[in-house]
């Protein structure tokens, strides 16, 4: 379920520009020679009881993913129970 989870917001954070430069820093909406690579190209998600790269959010608090979640806003955001 983490796993799926954690998918489905790599996916909305790359829906509206799918395609980098190689190195994950510029993007764009279309292939091209200077932005030849899907998001997907060469990645794989998955999950670990231990946090490997504590310094790492990779799927960061993008405003765009958030703003398209059910929930996620700064209200929704209180402490686990």
């Amino acid at each position: 379920m983490q796993t799926a989870g954690a998918q489905r917001l790599y996916h909305l954070m790359h829906k509206d520009k799918p395609f980098h430069d190689g190195w994950f820093t510029s993007w764009a909406k279309e292939p091209s020679r200077s932005h030849p690579y899907h998001f997907e190209d060469g990645v794989s998600i998955w999950v670990s009881s231990a946090d490997l790269t504590p310094e790492d959010d990779f799927l960061g608090q993008s405003v765009a993913v958030a703003d398209e979640i059910p929930g996620e806003d700064a209200e929704s955001q209180g402490a686990a129970e």
